[in-house]
């Protein structure tokens, strides 16, 4: 029972912060599968202003738990494609659906965040709890547990839309 009013009352929780809303979903062993399913539901809850073909998922410097990701595709059957950049590379951002900020200073991540604000990017932050570097979803990693902020403000200066029922992938995870 408390789930389902959790659930409904996810939306006016998202109200009610500062504009950043914790989640908490558990790891058990296996932080990097957890993570892959995390991002994964994460993009099934965005909606993009055209229908992509392929989700090109940018990833920026060394993701500790992105191991899962270049063998995704969303429910819908659309593939998540990978592409790794090392160095910042204004002209190769364009063509990212998603940008994945693994561990890198956080000056950079400033950067890349600034790179596609305004633009229908999905941020997510790998490295940053505090949710600092500006990005939509900051990952927390705890002992047997993966957590994430959405940050909210990140989202509504962007061109994607995230479903305020991100929060019903907590269940499954």
């Amino acid at each position: 029972m408390k789930r389902w009013f959790l659930l409904l009352a996810a939306p006016l929780l998202i109200c009610a912060t500062n504009g950043i809303t914790p989640v908490a979903v558990p790891v058990g062993s296996d932080a990097a599968r957890a993570t892959a399913h995390l991002v994964k539901s994460v993009l099934e809850y965005t909606r993009w202003p055209k229908r992509r073909e392929v989700i090109n998922l940018c990833v920026v410097g060394e993701a500790r738990f992105g191991e899962g990701f270049p063998h995704a595709s969303l429910d819908n059957g659309v593939p998540i494609r990978r592409r790794s950049f090392t160095q910042f590379d204004s002209a190769a951002a364009s063509a990212c659906d998603a940008l994945y900020l693994g561990k890198i200073e956080l000056g950079r991540a400033r950067q890349w965040n600034a790179l596609v604000r305004g633009t229908p990017v999905v941020t997510i932050a790998e490295h940053d709890p505090q949710c600092i570097s500006e990005a939509m979803i900051c990952l927390i990693y705890g002992r047997n547990s993966l957590s994430f902020e959405l940050n909210v403000d990140a989202v509504a200066r962007s061109k994607v839309r995230i479903d305020p029922w991100i929060f019903r992938m907590a269940r499954g995870l």
